[in-house]
């Protein structure tokens, strides 16, 4: 949809004169007697645009004889609030969301009659850290094949980027792949995170010594028994 206003905000048209959209607002912008005013947006509301948002229809989920209160799932994530969790009556009806790909923490959510709800948190850990969309489908795809493991008490993101900053290969010249450079600095940025760069070589080595010092060899050790068994001795002398 944003290419399209683009494109059309660029092309001549016929009925101002085959200027471009642009064209037509600079001309009077330029012309001080044209008597054009500009009407700036108010400052109270600038804070609440939201100038790269996306809506999208969901519906509402749960179920009041299982006792599981209304919510919404966008992108495999809970959302809910305290406001919506208290309308057992939309469960099963359509909801307008408004959604800023580029912080899934929260979304803003709208009945079909245009009233408004409120803000939807994002349930357990997926609110803690700010990310985009596009980093919570990469995850999501991570955890499909099983590469990621995320239990409720982890912060999605940060397992993600010590993933992304994790070595694989022990004997490689750089400290990490292009590519996965690239999205290790991405996800460190967009969640405001230092990006620390470590070894599966290193990860191996600490294990390896946390295991001998768990069961450490005491040589010299004293028995339980101050003198050898009468048995034991009997069976000796017989030799």
């Amino acid at each position: 949809m944003t290419s399209d206003v683009a494109q059309h905000n660029s092309t001549p048209c016929e009925g101002i004169s085959y200027l471009t959209p642009l064209d037509f607002i600079r001309h009077f912008l330029a012309n001080q007697d044209s008597g054009f005013i500009l009407r700036p947006l108010p400052e109270r509301t600038k804070g609440d645009t939201q100038m790269f948002s996306v809506t999208q229809e969901v519906t509402v989920r749960g179920s009041i004889a299982d006792g599981r209160r209304p919510y919404i799932q966008l992108d495999r994530v809970h959302y809910t609030s305290p406001v919506l969790v208290e309308l057992g009556n939309l469960i099963g009806e359509k909801l307008l969301v408004e959604i800023d790909e580029d912080d899934m923490r929260q979304v803003k959510a709208y009945l079909k009659n245009g009233a408004e709800l409120g803000f939807l948190t994002a349930k357990g850990r997926w609110s803690t850290t700010k990310h985009s969309r596009r980093t919570r489908k990469a995850i999501n795809s991570l955890m499909s094949k099983r590469v990621l493991a995320i239990s409720e008490f982890d912060d999605p993101v940060r397992v993600y980027l010590a993933h992304l900053s994790m070595q694989q290969k022990q004997r490689s010249t750089s400290p990490l792949p292009r590519k996965q450079a690239t999205n290790a600095t991405r996800i460190a940025k967009e969640a405001s995170l230092p990006l620390e760069i470590r070894t599966t070589s290193g990860a191996q080595r600490e294990n390896s010594v946390g295991i001998n010092q768990v069961a450490p060899t005491t040589p010299g050790r004293r028995s339980l028994m101050d003198k050898e068994p009468p048995v034991l001795r009997l069976v000796r002398n017989r030799k």
